[in-house]
């Protein structure tokens, strides 16, 4: 990449309103004063600087000039042959640090229009497109060639391969912005008519109609015709057709959305469907960042329908308060288990969604906006703390197994994806504590500056039960585990569990203050589980600093306390004011204590590696005498910050 001029401090100077302005006018097009086509701009992505940023010219930026492939014309994968997405982020990227010029908080190296000019041929023909005669298309068909459209594969010397129409929008976002911003790339007009029409060839697939949303996917579509209208410059196609498409969105939320704002996965599938017993906020927040262009629409014309917006709001704020955990992560309860849970690139879309959603104008609450922008700054400072030597983030977080194959093994996606989300973040505070309950789908997750886990009925390949499944500090590290079911927190009462891997006949029904919002007035959950004629019931509180459990068995057992401890992690014991109290301190991350009343036997065991859970390789038993009472308490110490 070609070194540009260094940033001015005169540059820094300049106001960021009107550099939203200017970033409007460059991806809109049209010279000053074109008031028919200034619509609001873009609400996701680098913004100006404002705030806090990640360090411009890290070493990611030198790992990108590397994957660099001049014989292809585009960027490689880590590892891998060249790929279409990446690429098309990589376009976006290019185009944004051009336009924002000085103020931008990419590094500098980003700004080069040789590399923007390739990648917009090569992402506008063959391998990358494919054009034809349209195919017909079937929303319930699993194979989603089509044409035209767009492939997995570009650059030079490959060849067209897979498709997903979670391909299109993106390539086609990517090529649109460049076209508005043709002149400060220095586009010539054989290029830009390229472009052009691979963009418009596909928005006008079947696929994209607003009459089809695929699996609710709202995001897919309203990118692709957002795509449409920045190279077209119809106002009045694109409102007429965002109306089209919120309208066929209404008619499936009350088949997507539990009554707390849960999401189902198989819209045209029963509630009691494997993938509709959990929330799956990886592809929630890709449904619902679709109202992101709300405001250009509105912009454009488009009404909205009574009580539309109060629909998005309520779906919106379990997205904000009880998706993400105070560190900037997803606290991730998903029905997808291990295929999705936990991948970085489905973090980089879920974080991209979150931003979007905080940076659209009048879309969510002024509470919901500033507590968004808050996991945007905590989200940057895990980033760093997770980048390898190469500016690389790892595939998977924390070392875990993923069984979602077609995710591959490059890691520059995820990398990429961060950094397109919160290369730049407002002022913001501390984010509140937070808690969220679904009656429907037996979810409750609590995250505080000290700690974020979830108590769930059911899971598909972790624990599950009355007891918090993973133990994560501020920072967002593992410290009691990630809720393997031969690790997880669990109380051995007889045959009965009350966590870990339920026994068969385990029934367990939650019940809380239901919704989202701040942990005040939400800290209390009740459970009850029962097995055959054995059973419990507890009453679960959780403040800032930690949780305790009480309660009672239905009738009298030895209690089996298992409690996970973090890898390498030092443990000491003591009895003090009739408790027995086993302090943990991790290598790396916030120290904890679990106390149990009375006088315990404590041991420590090694327990096989979880491919779902390589945080733990030794558990605490804590045995106490034959009763009926159940008490518990742990406490979280501030974390340490990064390792």
């Amino acid at each position: 990449m070609s070194t540009p001029p260094s940033r001015s401090p005169t540059g820094r100077r300049r106001r960021v309103g009107a550099l939203a302005g200017l970033l409007a006018l460059a991806l809109l097009g049209g010279p000053p004063g074109a008031a028919a086509d200034a619509a609001p701009a873009p609400s996701d992505g680098p913004r100006p600087v404002s705030g806090s940023q990640l360090p411009a010219d890290g070493p990611l930026v030198e790992t990108i000039d590397r994957l660099w492939s001049p014989a292809a014309g585009a960027y490689r994968g880590f590892p891998g042959s060249p790929r279409t997405r990446a690429n098309a982020l990589l376009l976006r990227l290019h185009v944004r640090a051009l336009v924002l010029g000085a103020d931008s908080p990419l590094s500098p190296r980003l700004a080069a229009p040789e590399r923007a000019r390739q990648l917009v041929d090569a992402l506008s023909r063959s391998p990358a497109f494919v054009d034809g005669r349209t195919t017909r298309y079937d929303p319930d068909d699993r194979d989603q060639s089509h044409r035209p459209g767009f492939t997995q594969t570009t650059g030079r010397g490959q060849r067209p391969s897979h498709q997903h129409i979670a391909i299109d929008p993106e390539v086609a976002l990517a090529l649109a912005e460049a076209v508005r911003a043709r002149a400060v790339l220095g586009l010539r007009p054989a290029a830009v008519a390229r472009a052009r029409r691979a963009v418009l060839r596909t928005a006008g697939h079947p696929m994209f109609s607003p009459r089809h949303v695929r699996i609710g996917q709202l995001l897919w579509t309203t990118q692709m015709l957002w795509a449409k209208r920045l190279v077209d410059g119809d106002r009045r196609a694109f409102a007429r057709a965002m109306r089209r498409a919120l309208d066929t969105e209404d008619r499936l939320l009350p088949r997507l959305l539990t009554r707390d704002g849960g999401y189902r996965y198989q819209v045209k599938g029963r509630r009691g469907d494997a993938l509709n017993r959990m929330d799956t906020p990886e592809y929630s927040l890709i449904a619902l960042a679709g109202i992101q262009f709300l405001p250009q629409a509105r912009a454009d014309g488009m009404p909205l329908r009574r009580g539309e917006l109060a629909r998005y709001r309520r779906w919106g704020r379990r997205v904000v308060w009880g998706a993400f955990g105070n560190d900037g992560l997803l606290n991730w309860d998903t029905a997808w288990g291990a295929d999705r849970r936990y991948l970085v690139q489905y973090w980089g879309w879920a974080s991209t969604a979150l931003q979007a959603l905080a940076g659209a104008d009048g879309v969510l609450p002024a509470a919901d906006r500033r507590r968004a922008r808050a996991l945007c700054r905590r989200a940057q400072q895990r980033v760093l703390d997770l980048q390898d030597a190469r500016g690389l983030l790892p595939k998977v977080l924390y070392g875990a197994a993923t069984t979602f194959a077609a995710a591959g093994r490059d890691r520059a996606l995820g990398s990429l994806r961060m950094l397109w989300s919160v290369s730049s973040c407002p002022e913001a505070g501390i984010p509140r504590s937070a808690a969220s309950f679904d009656r429907e789908q037996q979810r409750y997750a609590v995250t505080t500056p000290r700690y974020t886990t979830a108590v769930v009925g059911w899971s598909r390949d972790l624990s599950s039960g009355a007891l918090p499944v993973r133990l994560l500090d501020g920072d967002g590290r593992a410290i009691g585990g990630l809720g393997g079911r031969r690790s997880g927190f669990d109380l051995v009462l007889g045959d009965l569990h009350l966590g870990g891997r339920p026994a068969s006949g385990t029934r367990v029904r939650l019940s809380a203050r239901r919704g989202s919002g701040p942990l005040t007035g939400r800290g209390s959950l009740r459970a009850v589980v029962r097995r055959g004629t054995a059973g419990a019931r507890l009453r679960l509180r959780f403040g800032v600093e930690g949780f305790r459990i009480a309660g009672t068995s239905m009738r009298a057992a030895v209690p089996r306390w298992r409690i996970p401890l973090g890898e390498d992690a030092t443990t000491t014991v003591e009895h003090r004011g009739g408790r027995t109290i086993l302090r943990v301190s991790p290598a790396r991350g916030a120290s904890w204590s679990a106390s149990v009343a009375g006088t315990a036997r404590v041991g420590i065991a090694r327990v096989g590696r979880d491919r779902l859970d390589p945080t733990v390789r030794r558990v605490a038993t804590l045995a106490l005498p034959r009763g009926r009472r159940i008490d518990l308490r742990v406490a979280v110490g501030p974390s340490a910050g990064p390792s």
